[in-house]
């Protein structure tokens, strides 16, 4: 579950970063994306490993996450 904890938190991180950048309507904004649709496999990947609800909710959400933020990188 260490991996896991580390993989939501870098995934949240990614997750904000990106909200500030297309909020700010920066230039980076597609590059952040990319960067979070990344991170946001990264943990599905991981919980969808474990049974824990937690993780089955959380891996869902980033699912979902990674498919817009793609689309936004696109």
């Amino acid at each position: 579950m260490e991996q896991c904890e580390k993989l939501c938190r870098a995934c949240a991180d990614a997750c904000r970063k990106c909200a500030e950048e297309c909020r700010n309507m920066s230039s980076n904004a597609s590059q952040s994306a990319q960067k979070c649709a990344d991170a946001c496999r990264a943990c599905a990947e991981e919980c969808e490993k474990h049974d824990d609800e937690m993780c089955k909710k959380c891996a869902e959400e980033c699912r979902k996450c990674e498919s817009e933020c793609r689309k936004m990188a696109a």
